[in-house]
């Protein structure tokens, strides 16, 4: 009779030690990087809720044919909507509003020029009040900064600076 010899099967201690080092230092040096990318998309991810926000209030004017409007508390950070039925630009019982939504944690407005003392109001056509337009400027604690434009037409474009 012929005995087998058995092969262990599995890892040494030193193979394990290997592996664990090698991800540790991926690790290591990949966390700043995954940082960054966070803080950028914040960034980005503030411009594109404010340009579906406004596409929004846009929808519900052109919907429900009467002005639709945006309010801006760049002190605070923080934007909300109006559906204003009456159209006399304030909120009364019944209209629908909202928000309030903020702009982001490490994101603050940095300039806000559309006209209108800090509110946009979208009329039944779609288009804004003809004083109205211009750009929301997004900026970070780095320096980054994204720009938002707002035409008299209603829409928006985004720019990356």
């Amino acid at each position: 009779m012929v005995k087998r010899m058995r092969t262990s099967r599995g890892f040494t201690l030193t193979e394990l030690m290997v592996v664990v080092s090698i991800i540790g230092l991926s690790l290591l040096i990949t966390a700043p990087m995954v940082g960054q990318y966070m803080r950028d998309k914040e960034l980005s991810d503030s411009t594109r809720a404010l340009a579906s926000h406004l596409d929004l209030a846009r929808n519900l004017a052109i919907a429900d044919h009467n002005p639709c409007e945006v309010f801006f508390d760049s002190g605070a950070g923080t934007y909300w909507l109006l559906d204003d039925d009456n159209g006399n630009g304030t909120a009364d019982t019944g209209e629908r509003q909202f928000g309030p939504y903020s702009i982001g944690s490490t994101v603050s407005i940095q300039n806000l020029d559309l006209g209108g003392g800090g509110r946009l109001v979208f009329q039944p056509s779609g288009m804004l009040a003809s004083t109205q337009g211009g750009r929301v400027i997004f900026g970070d604690a780095r320096g980054n900064a994204d720009t938002l434009e707002v035409y008299n037409s209603g829409t928006t474009s985004k720019h990356i600076y």
